[in-house]
């Protein structure tokens, strides 16, 4: 297949049928991949078509409209395109499997995947010729990506890198090919929870105030130095007036901060290590407080993991608090 190349003034690339190698958006005049009476048919046949599409949308001919465009519209079979789609939050989401397979049908060649990291900093960069020209995308490290739904985050974390990258990949260089598509864990939705007391952000070159989202009531933030339980009941101002209002003791000299790490998923790993060898309250309490630059810098680089090492420390804070 061969996609004519874009001169200067293009905006986008242009979305082909394989078949004919011609541009689906321009088939009708009325821009539609298709002549609107045969999509409705096909919409209705998929309806009918019981254990052949998704239960969510037998019986729905309006549904499987969207399922028949978007099938016309890549020139892909509409039952084996039905078979690859979710209804998720109110709208259509395809497999990431379907997703990958319509963006090769843009390269000029196979993409070629370059690993590198392990564990959580495992990442990928995809590289592919496109009208003859050779782009790449790096993905975010694995620890960033959120949410991760799909059990093949934990199973085969490589192939859902290379599924994401090339989704990407196309979302950055080729726009047009996944217009108003999305894969299933792009519209599930996740709810962050941040436990972080308001404090200006170092990395903030104005010295603005961080916004977060008000945790529930029954978390448990650690005090640093021995002090009672800090509890999110109280309102983030709150917890401000009462840090200001709390001098150190002058027999506990200020503790140095941790050296702000470049890499704030490194610090991330590092700070759950340090959060499980601490054995008492004090020792978390003051692990709490010397991390406090570096918690910051991973709220900026990821807030659902920085909620899950506030986590982390409430948990610890629970168990070496029991009598």
């Amino acid at each position: 297949m061969t996609i004519k190349e874009n001169t200067m003034t293009d905006t986008a690339l242009t979305t082909f049928d394989p078949t004919t190698g011609q541009s689906l958006m321009q088939m009708d005049k009325k821009l539609l991949p298709a002549p609107l009476e045969a999509l409705t048919e096909v919409a209705h046949m998929l309806a009918k078509s019981d254990i052949l599409v998704p239960k969510a949308f037998r019986g729905k001919p309006d549904l499987c409209l969207g399922i028949a465009y978007q099938a016309a519209l890549w020139g892909t079979d509409p039952v084996a395109t039905a078979k690859k789609s979710y209804l998720v939050n109110d709208q259509i989401a395809y497999e990431a499997q379907l997703i990958n397979a319509i963006c090769l049908r843009h390269f000029d060649d196979r993409p070629t995947y370059q690993y590198a990291g392990e564990g959580a900093q495992r990442y990928v960069t995809v590289t592919a010729r496109v009208n003859g020209q050779v782009l790449t995308y790096t993905s975010p490290r694995l620890a960033v990506i959120h949410p991760r739904n799909s059990p093949l985050w934990k199973t085969d974390p490589d192939q859902q890198l290379a599924y994401m990258a090339i989704r990407a990949f196309a979302r950055r260089h080729m726009p047009d090919v996944l217009l108003g598509v999305y894969a299933v864990d792009e519209l599930q939705s996740v709810q962050i929870k941040d436990v972080t007391p308001v404090a200006p952000d170092p990395f903030a070159d104005d010295g603005a105030e961080l916004e977060h989202v008000e945790p529930e009531e029954d978390e448990v933030t650690p005090e640093p130095s021995g002090g009672a339980d800090y509890t999110t009941a109280q309102k983030p101002q709150e917890r401000g007036q009462e840090r200001q209002q709390r001098a150190p003791a002058a027999d506990q000299p200020k503790r140095e901060q941790w050296p702000l790490n470049d890499d704030p998923m490194e610090f991330f790993e590092m700070a759950k290590a340090a959060v499980a060898e601490a054995n008492d309250k004090t020792s978390l309490g003051a692990l709490w407080e010397v991390t406090e630059d570096n918690r910051r810098s991973l709220f900026r680089a990821d807030p659902i993991s920085s909620a899950d090492l506030d986590e982390y420390f409430n948990k610890k804070l629970h168990e070496v608090s029991k009598p």
